[in-house]
Protein backbone atom coordinates (compact mmCIF):
# COMPACT_ATOMS: atom_id res chain seq x y z
CA UNK A 1 0.00 0.00 0.00
CA UNK A 2 1.38 3.40 -0.95
CA UNK A 3 2.68 5.61 2.69
CA UNK A 4 1.89 8.99 1.06
CA UNK A 5 3.15 11.96 3.32
CA UNK A 6 3.70 15.33 2.89
CA UNK A 7 6.32 17.13 5.49
CA UNK A 8 6.76 20.85 6.02
CA UNK A 9 10.32 21.70 6.41
CA UNK A 10 11.23 25.28 7.73
CA UNK A 11 8.69 27.79 8.28
CA UNK A 12 7.59 31.82 9.43
CA UNK A 13 4.96 33.19 11.24
CA UNK A 14 1.51 33.70 10.37
CA UNK A 15 0.04 37.56 11.01
CA UNK A 16 -3.44 35.85 11.87
CA UNK A 17 -3.62 32.13 11.89
CA UNK A 18 -0.26 30.11 12.82
CA UNK A 19 -1.74 27.28 10.86
CA UNK A 20 -3.04 28.40 7.75
CA UNK A 21 -1.72 30.35 4.64
CA UNK A 22 -3.69 33.64 3.39
CA UNK A 23 -6.67 32.30 1.69
CA UNK A 24 -5.91 33.78 -1.79
CA UNK A 25 -2.13 32.18 -1.31
CA UNK A 26 -3.76 28.88 -0.66
CA UNK A 27 -6.17 29.36 -3.39
CA UNK A 28 -3.03 30.51 -6.13
CA UNK A 29 -1.07 27.53 -5.16
CA UNK A 30 -3.43 24.83 -5.26
CA UNK A 31 -4.92 26.26 -8.84
CA UNK A 32 -1.76 27.87 -10.35
CA UNK A 33 0.31 25.76 -12.72
CA UNK A 34 2.72 28.36 -14.10
CA UNK A 35 5.19 26.95 -11.37
CA UNK A 36 7.31 24.00 -12.62
CA UNK A 37 7.54 21.75 -9.46
CA UNK A 38 3.83 21.79 -8.96
CA UNK A 39 2.87 20.25 -12.27
CA UNK A 40 1.81 16.92 -12.58
CA UNK A 41 2.63 16.53 -8.94
CA UNK A 42 -0.08 13.64 -8.52
CA UNK A 43 1.98 11.47 -11.46
CA UNK A 44 5.43 11.68 -10.02
CA UNK A 45 3.31 10.55 -6.51
CA UNK A 46 1.56 8.02 -8.59
CA UNK A 47 4.54 6.38 -10.39
CA UNK A 48 6.33 6.55 -7.48
CA UNK A 49 3.98 4.44 -5.47
CA UNK A 50 3.83 2.14 -8.88
CA UNK A 51 7.90 1.66 -8.66
CA UNK A 52 8.35 0.90 -4.56
CA UNK A 53 5.11 -1.55 -5.04
CA UNK A 54 5.94 -5.11 -4.01
CA UNK A 55 6.57 -7.72 -6.13
CA UNK A 56 3.81 -9.80 -4.91
CA UNK A 57 1.47 -7.22 -4.71
CA UNK A 58 -2.08 -8.20 -6.45
CA UNK A 59 -1.70 -8.05 -10.21
CA UNK A 60 2.32 -6.78 -9.77
CA UNK A 61 2.95 -9.72 -12.04
CA UNK A 62 0.49 -8.31 -14.89
CA UNK A 63 -2.79 -9.79 -16.30
CA UNK A 64 -5.49 -9.92 -19.10
CA UNK A 65 -5.87 -6.47 -21.09
CA UNK A 66 -9.26 -6.17 -22.43
CA UNK A 67 -10.46 -4.01 -25.14
CA UNK A 68 -8.57 -2.35 -28.17
CA UNK A 69 -9.43 1.11 -28.33
CA UNK A 70 -10.45 4.64 -26.06
CA UNK A 71 -13.82 6.26 -26.06
CA UNK A 72 -14.64 9.61 -26.13
CA UNK A 73 -16.74 9.19 -23.23
CA UNK A 74 -13.74 7.58 -21.76
CA UNK A 75 -11.16 10.11 -22.96
CA UNK A 76 -13.03 12.36 -21.13
CA UNK A 77 -13.98 10.71 -18.01
CA UNK A 78 -10.21 10.24 -17.72
CA UNK A 79 -9.21 13.69 -18.19
CA UNK A 80 -11.68 14.66 -15.38
CA UNK A 81 -10.03 11.71 -12.88
CA UNK A 82 -6.42 13.54 -13.92
CA UNK A 83 -7.67 16.78 -12.57
CA UNK A 84 -9.49 15.41 -9.90
CA UNK A 85 -6.05 13.91 -8.51
CA UNK A 86 -4.61 17.38 -9.38
CA UNK A 87 -6.46 19.46 -7.34
CA UNK A 88 -6.71 16.69 -4.80
CA UNK A 89 -2.77 16.34 -4.39
CA UNK A 90 -2.76 20.46 -4.29
CA UNK A 91 -5.13 20.90 -1.73
CA UNK A 92 -2.93 18.76 0.60
CA UNK A 93 -0.22 20.33 -0.24
CA UNK A 94 -1.93 23.95 0.36
CA UNK A 95 -2.68 22.49 3.58
CA UNK A 96 0.63 21.15 4.29
CA UNK A 97 1.43 24.99 3.47
CA UNK A 98 0.38 26.17 6.29
CA UNK A 99 3.06 25.20 8.39
CA UNK A 100 5.10 27.32 6.70
CA UNK A 101 4.16 30.18 9.03
CA UNK A 102 5.05 28.15 12.16
CA UNK A 103 7.69 29.83 13.31
CA UNK A 104 9.17 32.56 16.02
CA UNK A 105 9.47 36.05 15.74
CA UNK A 106 11.08 36.72 18.89
CA UNK A 107 14.28 34.45 18.90
CA UNK A 108 14.51 32.98 15.18
CA UNK A 109 13.58 36.57 13.57
CA UNK A 110 14.65 39.18 15.84
CA UNK A 111 17.02 38.04 18.06
CA UNK A 112 19.37 35.94 14.91
CA UNK A 113 18.56 39.71 13.59
CA UNK A 114 20.22 41.22 16.76
CA UNK A 115 23.37 38.74 17.43
CA UNK A 116 24.36 38.87 13.35
CA UNK A 117 24.54 42.87 14.02
CA UNK A 118 26.35 42.29 16.88
CA UNK A 119 24.38 44.61 18.65
CA UNK A 120 24.38 43.57 22.45
CA UNK A 121 28.55 42.00 22.31
CA UNK A 122 29.45 44.91 24.67
CA UNK A 123 26.89 43.58 27.23
CA UNK A 124 28.99 40.74 27.44
CA UNK A 125 31.90 42.54 29.26
CA UNK A 126 32.28 41.66 32.57
CA UNK A 127 34.56 44.29 33.38
CA UNK A 128 32.06 46.72 32.52
CA UNK A 129 28.77 44.77 33.16
CA UNK A 130 28.00 42.49 36.49
CA UNK A 131 26.77 39.18 35.17
CA UNK A 132 24.81 38.81 37.64
CA UNK A 133 22.50 41.62 37.21
CA UNK A 134 19.49 42.19 34.85
CA UNK A 135 20.09 45.04 32.12
CA UNK A 136 17.38 46.61 30.45
CA UNK A 137 18.34 48.01 26.91
CA UNK A 138 16.27 50.29 25.21
CA UNK A 139 16.61 50.28 21.28
CA UNK A 140 15.50 52.71 18.69
CA UNK A 141 13.11 52.44 15.83
CA UNK A 142 14.71 50.24 13.55
CA UNK A 143 14.49 47.82 10.41
CA UNK A 144 15.51 43.97 10.80
CA UNK A 145 14.80 42.22 7.24
CA UNK A 146 14.86 38.41 7.17
CA UNK A 147 14.55 36.02 4.54
CA UNK A 148 13.82 32.18 4.51
CA UNK A 149 13.62 28.95 2.84
CA UNK A 150 11.39 26.95 3.73
CA UNK A 151 10.38 23.82 1.39
CA UNK A 152 7.77 21.06 1.29
CA UNK A 153 8.93 17.13 1.11
CA UNK A 154 6.80 15.06 -0.70
CA UNK A 155 6.91 11.25 0.51
CA UNK A 156 5.74 7.87 -0.89
CA UNK A 157 7.25 4.67 1.46
CA UNK A 158 9.94 7.42 2.75
CA UNK A 159 11.08 8.59 -0.47
CA UNK A 160 11.45 11.90 -0.89
CA UNK A 161 9.36 12.04 -4.72
CA UNK A 162 9.43 16.13 -5.03
CA UNK A 163 10.67 18.86 -3.19
CA UNK A 164 8.70 22.45 -3.30
CA UNK A 165 10.62 25.58 -2.32
CA UNK A 166 9.40 28.25 -0.67
CA UNK A 167 11.01 31.60 -0.03
CA UNK A 168 10.00 34.29 2.32
CA UNK A 169 11.06 37.82 2.47
CA UNK A 170 10.25 39.65 5.34
CA UNK A 171 11.07 43.73 6.49
CA UNK A 172 10.05 44.76 9.71
CA UNK A 173 10.06 47.48 11.81
CA UNK A 174 9.91 47.68 16.00
CA UNK A 175 9.71 50.36 17.54
CA UNK A 176 9.43 51.02 21.54
CA UNK A 177 11.75 46.98 21.73
CA UNK A 178 13.31 46.68 25.55
CA UNK A 179 15.83 43.55 25.60
CA UNK A 180 16.54 42.60 28.86
CA UNK A 181 20.43 40.84 28.74
CA UNK A 182 21.48 39.02 32.15
CA UNK A 183 25.01 36.98 32.82
CA UNK A 184 25.74 37.50 28.83
CA UNK A 185 22.38 36.02 28.16
CA UNK A 186 19.18 37.49 26.33
CA UNK A 187 16.46 37.25 28.95
CA UNK A 188 13.38 39.15 27.67
CA UNK A 189 12.22 40.80 24.65
CA UNK A 190 9.71 43.66 24.73
CA UNK A 191 8.29 45.06 21.48
CA UNK A 192 5.96 48.33 21.93
CA UNK A 193 4.92 48.15 17.72
CA UNK A 194 5.78 46.05 14.54
CA UNK A 195 5.02 47.07 11.32
CA UNK A 196 6.16 44.11 9.02
CA UNK A 197 6.14 43.68 4.90
CA UNK A 198 6.05 40.32 3.47
CA UNK A 199 6.13 38.19 0.11
CA UNK A 200 5.90 34.79 -0.01
CA UNK A 201 7.03 32.94 -3.28
CA UNK A 202 6.59 29.59 -4.72
CA UNK A 203 9.49 29.09 -7.23
CA UNK A 204 9.09 32.35 -9.23
CA UNK A 205 5.11 32.11 -8.64
CA UNK A 206 4.05 34.72 -5.91
CA UNK A 207 1.24 33.65 -3.47
CA UNK A 208 1.17 36.96 -1.10
CA UNK A 209 2.20 40.25 -0.80
CA UNK A 210 1.21 41.66 2.30
CA UNK A 211 1.76 44.93 4.51
CA UNK A 212 0.53 44.77 8.04
CA UNK A 213 0.69 48.36 9.66
CA UNK A 214 0.61 46.60 13.38
CA UNK A 215 0.96 43.45 13.60
CA UNK A 216 -0.47 41.81 16.58
CA UNK A 217 2.04 40.28 18.98
CA UNK A 218 3.15 38.78 22.54
CA UNK A 219 3.49 42.01 24.26
CA UNK A 220 6.59 40.63 25.65
CA UNK A 221 8.82 37.07 26.10
CA UNK A 222 10.71 36.08 28.20
CA UNK A 223 12.94 32.62 27.07
CA UNK A 224 12.56 29.62 28.98
CA UNK A 225 16.39 28.96 27.94
CA UNK A 226 17.66 32.54 27.57
CA UNK A 227 19.50 33.07 24.75
CA UNK A 228 23.16 33.64 24.73
CA UNK A 229 24.56 37.17 23.05
CA UNK A 230 26.63 35.99 19.28
CA UNK A 231 29.58 36.97 19.40
CA UNK A 232 30.52 37.38 22.80
CA UNK A 233 32.96 39.61 23.73
CA UNK A 234 36.62 38.99 23.86
CA UNK A 235 39.26 40.23 26.61
CA UNK A 236 42.34 41.99 23.98
CA UNK A 237 45.55 39.89 24.31
CA UNK A 238 48.30 41.65 25.96
CA UNK A 239 50.62 43.32 23.58
CA UNK A 240 48.17 44.17 21.04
Amino acid sequence: MMAEDITTVGGIFSPNDPTQLPKTARETLKNDQREPSLQDLHKDVEKAAAETATDDSPGSQGGSQTGAGTSNDETGQTAEAEEAKRSAMMGRVALAAGGLMAIGLYDEVFVKAWNEQELFKKYTDPNNYEPAAAISVPLKEHEIKSVHKPKIEIRVNERVVRTINFTIDLTLKLTGAIVTIHDGKILKVEVGKCQVHGTLLCGELELADEEITELALVPETEFEEPIPILPPWVPAQSGE
